[in-house]
C-alpha cells in the first residue's frame, strides 16, 4: 500500500484477528521502527458480507519511499496471494 493522503481506490482484502503478540512480530517484520520501513497505519475497511465498517491496521510506505522503488505488482482492485507471495524479508 501507498500512503499518499487523498489518493488512491478501493481495494478488495481479507481482514484478520491477531493476538497482540502476533501483531508486534508483524510490526518487526515490516520494519516499522526503521527509518525505510513500512508505516502502521489505521484504516477502515467495509466488511462486505455485513456493511459493517470495521478499523483495521495497514502496512504500507509513504509515496516519498518510493521514488527509486522497485516496484513488481500492481494492484488491480483485489490484494491476492501472489502479491504476498513478492514479499521478501530483508533479515
Amino acid at each position: 500500500m501507498v500512503i499518499d493522503e487523498g489518493k488512491g481506490y478501493k481495494v478488495k482484502g481479507e481482514v484478520y484477528s491477531v493476538a497482540s503478540e502476533v501483531l508486534a512480530e508483524m510490526d518487526r517484520l515490516e520494519r516499522i521502527s526503521e527509518p525505510d520501513g513500512y508505516r502502521k497505519v489505521t484504516i477502515q475497511v467495509l466488511c462486505i458480507e455485513s456493511g459493517e465498517l470495521l478499523k483495521a491496521y495497514a502496512y504500507g510506505k509513504p509515496i516519498d519511499q518510493l521514488k527509486n522503488a522497485d516496484i513488481r505488482k500492481k494492484l488491480a482492485g483485489e490484494y491476492l496471494l501472489e502479491h504476498s507471495e513478492l514479499y521478501r524479508s530483508r533479515n
